[in-house]
């Protein structure tokens, strides 16, 4: 087995004691390293950054000194340290998309440990081009192919009355979905199960409403999220492909607030305000269609009905009793309701319920300008049942998962060593699976306990002004599988010119938690989560990635990747059972291969990006080598915003891709088990399926367009919206039927809105 290693006692058994020594062990180099390195501290600058207007802190701001390759980005508290400065006296610069720019002489003379806040004006309208796709300054921590997307890019591209992250996470390379209907994000070849999404630390399951037509977070509520398709932090782990990180923004500190957003989809109202030491932040929506269109078929006497509704919470309290401690909690709410007793008029149909719960708090606490401490914990929950009726009482699903972490590190910034990370985490998963009806056997998982425990640690060091080097290793222990996986990474990164840069990054990533599922299932309400069963091994991954980096003008930028990928031990469900004593699950592998390129800037008034991306995927199951359904070998995005006016904008949102893969049916045969004892005869078919995928669906295109305009209600700033999706009306294929009747994509829709503060 690849980089797994059982320790185990004469008996075969585990040897926890051995485990909890080699832990123990780890953790005592480190803190020694971190003691007897304090003298080498040298002269450094820390600090926070905030908005002016709200004091709410900024993740992800570009901080460095002009004319120096000296710089960093701000974490998701705004905090911020550069060190190994030479005395002198230097411009310090700070910039952010939909920000101004700071900019501010300082001082640094040897030895010295200044910290320094930051205040940071948000821009009305137009976006400042600096701060928007200003220069990157070559910095200690080797991204990656790192995706930053803020709240004023989720505006950007078109949308379905509301902004959505995971539609605007999609529009980027490397990144595609299934369907209209689906929005499970498969990065790289992964499975969508294989992305750790994260909300301020918490992890969420199921982010998605209504088939994918909704995400679980509110963007209004957003201040940024990171997406890692390589070089993923060692902090973060049991995923093989991605990590998307969702950080909620601070409440204002300046006034109690409320907003509401008002569509013919879902109706939300936000409101936030300062608190003793702190801020708060609540969020609330509902869809309403189900309502309206319900009451209307019924005053028209139609047979249309609207079965689904889902309500959804947020809320956020931020408490910072000084600059260098800093508390958050908060929670998730969201449940979904299926019904489709509206459609029949009766009770003959069941009822689909599944819901999201998430509560958690991160701790960050400065020790020194050099060390920074930071804590977190949360509890999920994803919950999932189909209620039967009595007609349907052979077939029924529940599914419930809740995942119990804590995760502690120490981040230490110093000249000598670079900067270097180190910690812990724990999680602690329970869960409950049954299915009936569903599959040619039942699926059943009593309920289960699993225990991931982890260490990681991560360096990364300058040297000179031109060579990054970092590498980590993640330890983990999977109590399921009784097995010990070492995930090392290694990363290099070369600024060749001021206006060149490469990185490259290699790693291996372990998972053991999965979702059942098949391909042929073209919409799914949900995913069911469970953890790899102990017969089968822990699921591996290794991926090679190569990046480059064109500054063409300080707003304009050219990205180009290179990836290899290869899977091992992918679990999933066997869609080649036939008999009780074939197995549930098989494990198989998998190989992804892919070119990506992203242009983004921004010219006078017209910003936005291009994207394009060229890759080749595989699975082997059960002896079969085919292509998944999310493989599209030709994936562009184009996504442009201009301003009209002052008052109007436009946004535009075209995508082109290949057609996903499906499996033809070649023939009918008669049926043997029921013969005809009159005639002799088999009066019943079933269908006969060519090789797994072989065929694909015509290729997609689609243009979207939203108008916005700016205005004001008695002095609150107001948005009066439309959007259009699908304007040129193509009839993009979902899946043919058996007698090819073509099942079609989204239609043309459109939706009208306001949004704005109320208060």
């Amino acid at each position: 087995m690849d980089n797994v290693v059982q320790v185990v006692n004469s008996t075969g058994r585990f040897n926890k004691s051995l485990y909890n020594r080699d832990i123990r062990l780890a953790f005592v180099v480190l803190l020694l390293s971190i003691i007897c390195s304090g003298h080498l501290f040298a002269a450094s600058l820390s600090g926070t950054v905030k908005v002016v207007e709200t004091l709410e802190p900024l993740s992800g701001v570009n901080v460095f000194l002009a004319n120096t390759n000296l710089g960093c980005s701000s974490d998701p508290n705004g905090y911020f340290a550069i060190t190994g400065i030479e005395p002198g006296k230097y411009q310090l610069v700070a910039s952010h998309i939909g920000y101004g720019v700071y900019q501010e002489f300082i001082e640094i003379n040897a030895g010295n440990r200044r910290f320094i806040d930051i205040r940071l004006q948000a821009l009305p309208v137009l976006i400042d081009t600096v701060s928007v796709f200003g220069e990157r300054r070559f910095r200690r921590e080797l991204e990656g192919d790192l995706l930053n997307i803020s709240s004023v890019e989720l505006n950007l591209a078109p949308k379905l009355g509301e902004p959505d992250l995971f539609r605007v996470i999609e529009t980027f390379p490397g990144v595609t979905t299934v369907n209209d209907y689906n929005m499970g994000l498969h990065i790289r070849g992964g499975n969508s199960d294989q992305n750790l999404i994260l909300l301020d630390g918490m992890p969420i399951y199921n982010p998605f409403h209504l088939i994918g037509i909704f995400s679980t977070f509110d963007e209004s509520a957003i201040q940024s999220a990171n997406v890692s398709k390589s070089g993923i932090d060692p902090v973060y782990g049991n995923r093989l492909s991605s990590v998307i990180d969702v950080n909620v923004r601070d409440g204002t500190a300046a006034e109690h607030a409320g907003y509401v957003n008002l569509s013919f989809l879902s109706s939300k109202v936000r409101a936030e305000g300062p608190l003793p030491f702190g801020s708060y932040l609540l969020t609330v929506r509902r869809t309403y269609a189900d309502l309206f269109v319900n009451t209307v078929t019924k005053i028209i006497s139609s047979d249309i009905k609207l079965p689904y509704h889902f309500i959804d919470g947020m809320g956020k309290v931020v408490i910072k009793p000084g600059n260098r401690n800093r508390l958050e909690i908060t929670s998730y709410l969201g449940k979904d309701v299926y019904d489709m007793r509206v459609i029949d008029g009766d009770d003959s149909s069941g009822v689909y319920n599944w819901q999201n719960k998430a509560l958690g708090f991160n701790y960050s606490n400065v020790i020194n300008p050099q060390v920074v401490f930071y804590l977190r914990g949360s509890m999920s929950q994803f919950g999932a049942e189909w209620i039967p009726t009595d007609t349907m009482r052979s077939e029924m699903i529940k599914n419930v998962f809740t995942g119990k972490t804590v995760n502690a590190y120490f981040r230490y910034d110093n000249s000598l060593f670079g900067q270097i990370k180190a910690g812990a985490e724990f999680c602690f998963n329970d869960y409950y699976l049954k299915t009936k009806g569903f599959s040619y056997q039942p699926i059943y998982f009593e309920k289960n306990k699993s225990l991931e425990s982890s260490a990681f640690i991560s360096i990364n060091r300058q040297f000179g002004a031109l060579l990054n080097v970092g590498g980590g290793l993640r330890m983990t222990h999977f109590s399921i599988q009784d097995t010990l996986t070492f995930s090392p990474q290694l990363s290099l990164g070369w600024k060749i010119t001021p206006s060149h840069e490469i990185q490259l990054h290699w790693g291996k990533y372990h998972q053991d938690l999965m979702t059942i599922g098949t391909e042929e299932i073209i919409l799914s309400m949900f995913d069911a989560w469970v953890t790899v069963p102990e017969d089968l091994p822990v699921m591996a991954a290794e991926q090679l990635a190569f990046s480059y980096r064109w500054q063409i003008h300080r707003n304009l930028a050219l990205d180009l990747a290179l990836y290899h990928k290869r899977f091992n031990h992918i679990v999933e469900y066997n869609t080649t059972k036939y008999s009780p004593i074939d197995p549930d699950f098989v494990d198989g592998t998998g190989i992804a291969n892919g070119l990506e390129i992203l242009l983004k800037g921004n010219v006078g008034k017209m910003q936005g990006w291009l994207s394009y991306s060229y890759s080749l995927v595989e699975k082997t199951v059960n002896g079969v080598t085919y292509p998944p359904k999310y493989d599209r070998p030709h994936d562009l995005d184009l996504v442009l915003n201009y301003q009209l006016t002052k008052k109007w904008s436009v946004g535009s949102r075209f995508v082109y891709h290949s057609g996903t893969p499906f499996t033809q049916i070649i023939g009918y045969m008669r049926q043997p088990l029921y013969e005809d004892f009159r005639t002799g005869s088999y009066p019943y078919e079933i269908e006969v399926y060519g090789a797994r995928n072989a065929w694909r669906y015509p290729d997609y295109h689609r243009l979207d367009i939203n108008f916005v305009k700016q205005y004001s209600w008695r002095s609150h700033p107001m948005e009066f919206y439309i959007d259009l999706v699908n304007v040129y009306a193509r009839l993009n294929v979902l899946a043919y039927a058996e007698h090819n009747d073509t099942w079609i994509q989204m239609p043309p829709l459109a939706t009208i809105g306001i949004r704005g503060k109320i208060w």
